[in-house]
């Protein structure tokens, strides 16, 4: 939970530079409004899904397919993610030629 307000951060430093003044308090409720929002809408395909799946809480079958939603599915989302967002990091830095640097010269 560390890793997003460090990018915001980071984002609003670079905005501030680029002369988008300091906003950094918009991009703190942003954060905030679209991790809330996140929740809601977890929670409402949470239930949905479990009503598909015909939860009732007296089921063994009800129950994995409670554990699945709540364990497997995330998993999957945030691999996703993750793999959504480090398309365009991954090609930013395969695109930048490696440094040299001079070997040190031993005395």
């Amino acid at each position: 939970m560390a890793l997003p307000a460090s990018i915001q951060a980071d984002l609003a430093g670079q905005d501030a530079e680029a002369g988008g003044g300091e906003r950094a308090g918009l991009f703190f409720g942003l954060l905030g409004l679209v991790t809330k929002l996140a929740l809601a809408i977890a929670a409402g395909l949470s239930f949905g899904l479990l009503e598909l799946a015909g939860f009732s809480g007296e089921d063994g079958d009800a129950t994995l397919a409670l554990a699945l939603l709540y364990g497997l599915l995330p998993v999957i989302l945030k691999l996703a993610g993750g793999w959504l967002i480090w398309q365009p990091l991954g090609r930013h830095y395969r695109e930048v030629a490696p440094t040299t640097r001079p070997k040190p010269q031993l005395r």
